[in-house]
């Protein structure tokens, strides 16, 4: 039976959103007091941050792709009947990774999104650093690699590649976009098609950069 193709999939849907929001909110420590001894000894101390660790936030990013979060919820309690506690550990690895977050100031967030995805700075060319113009053309000898998922919901096809447009000092020779079919926004950086397809791509690009030979591969621990 295929739980896509009837009204079974709500079922599987509500469990494992139930099963996500209850690791979210078990996993969600108070951490105030810790923060507070380390926050005076930096500049922003006690800033206002934009908190990347909130169940509102997870449950909205795990929406945008709730298929295979529901199968790995649903898939775990049968893995710890069995006793596969190499599955078992997989699961938690995996979240362990994903739910590993970092706060950023209101100020850094609210100034990011104004400039970078309301206002258009970079391609406008109106970018300032501390005052100053960044004018990205002056960029010529460094090398470029821009790398995207075929299914990237946060950053389709084509986002990341306009960096190419942005750094037209860089010769064509030294440019090159990558994309990879099958994996979206965090597969490009994480698990099995990163290191078999994606991390040759980065590795075999930085030798060619440097003008050297491939060394001895280094396996990537998952």
């Amino acid at each position: 039976m295929d739980i896509w193709g009837d009204s079974y999939w709500i079922i599987w849907l509500a469990i494992g959103f139930i099963a996500l929001i209850g690791f979210i909110v078990s996993n969600v420590k108070p951490r105030q007091g810790e923060l507070e001894k380390l926050a005076a000894n930096y500049e922003f101390s006690f800033s206002k941050t934009d908190p990347d660790n909130i169940p509102q936030r997870y449950a909205g990013f795990i929406a945008l792709n709730p298929k295979p979060h529901v199968r790995q919820y649903t898939q775990f309690p049968k893995n710890s009947m069995k006793g596969d506690e190499a599955a078992l550990q997989k699961f938690r690895d995996f979240y362990d990774e994903y739910f590993a977050v970092l706060d950023m100031t209101e100020a850094f967030y609210l100034d990011t999104l104004k400039k970078v995805f309301f206002e258009h700075h970079i391609p406008k060319g109106i970018l300032e650093f501390r005052g100053k113009l960044v004018d990205f053309a002056k960029v010529k000898e460094l090398n470029l690699l821009t790398v995207e998922g075929a299914n990237d919901n946060f950053c389709p096809p084509g986002q990341t590649e306009a960096a190419h447009d942005v750094f037209t000092g860089i010769p064509v020779s030294k440019r090159k976009n990558y994309i990879q079919e099958g994996v979206g926004h965090y597969g490009v950086f994480s698990g099995s098609r990163f290191q078999k397809d994606i991390y040759p791509v980065i590795r075999d690009f930085i030798h060619d950069a440097a003008g050297v030979e491939p060394k001895e591969e280094i396996p990537i621990v998952q």
